[in-house]
């Protein structure tokens, strides 16, 4: 397995222990708003065609195969707009790019392109950097 899909399953793994412990049918966050192992939300849902009625979220929520293939989907996103619009972005390690990356997870494309261009850090509701 080389370099590069080692440090991926990683921070698979770094981001499903810190949004639900790796627990696939779960939902939290604010009003329950965030859904899945990867607390994936209403507008990261709709950003792979995944919608958000309670009948969708608990189908989801009930799917690990689902929920595995939007991840990736939302992640290949973000990495999309993050090389369209940061030349600081596509200049870094595959690394360092998996962990913008998982800061897109958690503050959106947006919130990672502004942390590139400022440096400064995003925080959730929960008070949870976005650089964790």
């Amino acid at each position: 397995m080389n370099q590069t899909v080692q440090i991926c399953l990683i921070r698979r793994l770094l981001v499903a222990n810190i949004e639900s412990n790796g627990q696939y049918d779960i939902e939290g966050g604010y009003n329950n708003h965030y859904q899945g192992k990867y607390h994936m939300g209403r507008l990261a849902l709709k950003d792979v065609g995944i919608g958000f009625s309670q009948e969708e979220r608990q189908s989801f929520r009930s799917d690990p195969v689902l929920q595995e293939t939007a991840f990736h989907a939302f992640t290949m996103q973000n990495h999309k707009t993050l090389s369209k619009f940061s030349k600081k972005y596509r200049s870094l390690s595959s690394r360092e790019q998996l962990g913008i990356l998982a800061l897109a997870h958690n503050a959106g494309a947006g919130g990672a392109l502004e942390y590139l261009r400022s440096g400064e850090d995003t925080v959730d509701g929960f008070g949870t950097k976005g650089t964790r």
